[in-house]
Order: C-alpha cells, then sequence, then structure tokens
C-alpha cells in the first residue's frame, strides 16, 4: 500500500477520515494506536521504531480529518456517547480495552428484489384488509351488545330501552377501532348498520327470552286449553257477526286503497280499524251498504252466508291453537316486533343510531 492510503503502521489499518498522526517520514497511525505506543522502547527496526519516533503531535489534520474530539474511540477515534461503552464502528470496549468483531448491518432502505415484492406484497394486503377492519369491530361489538341486552332481559325479564344507545356506541367504537381512531364516513356507516342489526337480534332474543320464560308458557297452555274447548255451532253465529266481516272487509279495502275514511269519531285511525265495533264505529256508508246487502239475502242465503261464518271461526280457532301449540318461530318473533313498534322504540332506535354514527365517524373522540 502507498502512503496516499494512510494506512496505521500499528494496526495496518487505513487512517482515512480518522484522528491520525504523521510523522516527520511521512508515516502515519491512528492517533489512539501512537498514544498507546508512544515512548515505547523497542529498538528494532520496520514498524515498531517507525511508531516509537512519532512525535506525539497531531499533524495533516483538519476539520474534516479530525472526528469525534475529547470522546472519540480511542480505537479508531470514531465518534461516541459520552456513556457508551463499546464503539458501533471497530468495537473497542471503553472498560475491558479489547477490541470486538463488528459485523456491517444491512441498509433498511435498500432491499433485494425478493424484499421488495415481498414488501409491495405485504403493503397490498395491508390496503385490501383496511377497509374490513372497521366492519369486523363493528360485528364483534354489535355481537357483544346485543348479548348484553339479552343477558339484562334474562335477568330482569324487561327490554331496557336505553340499552339500545349503548349498544349504538359499542358498535361505534368496534368500528373505529378498525381506523386506528381515526374515524370517517366509511366507519360511521358500518357503525350504523352494525348498530340496526345488533337492535333487531337484540329484540328477537329478549322476546325469545319472554316466550321461553314460565309465566308466558302458562298463560299459554291456559289459552291453548281453552281453544280446545271452543265448539262453535251455528247458534253462535247471528247476522251481526256476518255483517261485521262484511264491513271490516269493506273498510279494510278501502283502507288499501288510500281512500280517506269518515269515522264517526275523529280520534278513531285506520289502525284502530281491529278494534273497531259494528255498527257504532264504522262510517255511516259502510254501515248502510253492508245492512242493505243483509237485508238483499233470502233466509237461506243469509243461513248459508251464517254457515260460512261459523266455518270461518272454527278455522281461526284452530289456527291459533295449533301456532301457540308449537311455539313461534323466527319468522313469527319478527313479525311480532314489527307489529308492536310505538313511539318509544323510534326514540331509542334513534339515539342508539346517532351514538353509532357519533363515535364511529370518530366526531365523539374529535370533540
Amino acid at each position: 500500500m502507498s502512503q496516499s492510503e494512510k494506512v496505521c503502521v500499528h494496526c495496518g489499518q487505513s487512517c482515512a477520515g480518522q484522528a491520525r498522526v504523521k510523522d516527520a517520514k511521512g508515516h502515519y497511525a491512528h492517533k489512539a494506536c501512537a498514544e498507546k505506543h508512544q515512548g515505547s522502547s523497542k529498538s528494532s527496526s520496520g514498524a515498531g521504531a517507525q511508531a516509537g519516533s512519532m512525535a506525539a503531535i497531531l499533524s495533516d489534520i483538519d476539520d474534516k480529518d479530525l472526528i469525534g474530539g475529547e470522546h472519540s474511540c480511542q480505537g479508531c477515534g470514531y465518534p461516541m456517547e459520552d456513556e457508551a461503552t463499546v464503539c458501533l464502528h471497530c468495537g473497542f470496549n471503553r472498560e475491558s480495552g479489547r477490541q470486538y468483531g463488528t459485523k456491517v448491518g444491512r441498509d433498511p432502505n435498500k432491499q433485494t428484489k425478493g424484499g421488495k415484492a415481498l414488501s409491495v406484497g405485504a403493503s397490498a394486503g395491508g390496503m385490501a384488509i383496511t377497509p374490513f377492519l372497521p366492519i369486523i369491530g363493528a360485528v364483534i361489538a354489535g355481537t357483544i351488545g346485543a348479548s348484553i341486552w339479552a343477558l339484562i332481559a334474562y335477568l330482569t325479564q324487561y327490554e331496557v330501552g336505553y340499552v339500545a344507545s349503548i349498544v349504538g356506541a359499542m358498535c361505534g367504537f368496534g368500528a373505529l377501532l378498525g381506523t386506528d381512531g381515526e374515524g370517517n364516513m366509511w366507519s360511521g356507516t358500518i357503525a350504523v348498520a352494525a348498530a340496526i342489526a345488533a337492535i333487531f337480534i337484540g329484540k328477537m332474543v329478549t322476546l325469545n327470552i319472554y316466550m321461553n320464560s314460565d309465566e308466558f308458557k302458562s298463560m299459554r297452555d291456559q289459552i291453548v286449553t281453552e281453544l280446545s274447548s271452543y265448539d262453535y255451532t251455528l247458534d253462535d253465529v247471528q247476522a251481526l257477526d256476518v255483517q261485521t266481516a262484511w264491513a271490516y272487509e269493506r273498510v279494510e279495502l278501502m283502507i288499501n286503497e288510500n281512500r280517506v275514511i269518515d269515522w264517526p269519531d275523529e280520534d278513531f285511525v285506520d289502525d284502530d280499524l281491529d278494534w273497531a265495533s259494528f255498527p257504532i264505529d264504522y262510517p255511516k256508508d259502510v254501515v248502510s251498504e253492508v245492512e242493505a246487502r243483509w237485508d238483499a239475502l233470502s233466509d237461506d242465503e243469509q243461513l248459508a252466508a251464517r254457515e260460512t261464518k261459523l266455518g270461518e271461526m272454527r278455522d281461526e280457532v284452530e289456527q291459533t291453537r295449533s301456532e301457540l301449540s308449537r311455539g313461534m318461530n323466527n319468522q313469527d318473533v319478527a313479525n311480532t316486533i314489527y307489529e308492536h313498534l310505538d313511539l318509544y322504540d323510534g326514540l331509542w332506535a334513534v339515539l342508539a343510531l346517532m351514538a353509532a354514527w357519533g363515535v364511529g365517524a370518530g366526531m365523539v373522540a374529535n370533540d
């Protein structure tokens, strides 16, 4: 090697870019190596003699060459922190005074082709699954919320309305977790959808719990027993029963045709039809039409109409008895929920969906 390469005469390593000394003959040595061998009494020629004659002064060193200063490594002159024990450049240990081998690590910014392919694949996979994380979080939270609702119903035998708001907030929180707490319109929408499903499932489970309770089963068995004892005869069917059925069918048709019905009672609404009594609760024109229709029948025709009504009454009793005996399926439960929805159910549902959207979209957290 030439001198221009600035090779240390002690360790044989390059001094370039490191704290070093140079004697009058142009020989180089690491500053640390020179200080270590300074004052040596060696009299032999070659590298030992050259090192022994080197002055303990720094020469040919400018700012770009002198690195590390007073805290530099004693082995190579590389900068070290005050509290550092081992030099990360050459492996020199300050405490033991020994030098250990070091290994150059791979630059994380430089990847092989295979590494880049894996990285791209991982990134693509992450982007593909990211939109589904809010869904997963909302579904899990909604399931837990519906279970809590059902548990409260089981323990109290009551459906607690405000639990719906808690379920909505839980769905929102689950969706929010899927966005790492950022929240957006997507996570808010997912939270609302999950809340609707969770609330409906919660109501179905609650109703099923009630129907499987001892109280409901006792009431159901009593009704089934009473229906089994019914034995309608023709004497149980009067002209009023036939006329009531005709009036009901006539008004029901008018409701389906969206026609305005002139109820005698101003507070009476179309939904109250099942509670209407003939003739006092029915519109006058419907009452007149039905009575005229009955009067136009002969005695035999009136008898046939009564027999037809008798058969309908028996069929209704048998159908009701059969349904109660077999219990209600999920479709029956869903229909029951729909038929019994009221203003309070709507209020709690709105509050639940607001909570789901607010939490899921991150609005609550951002506020």
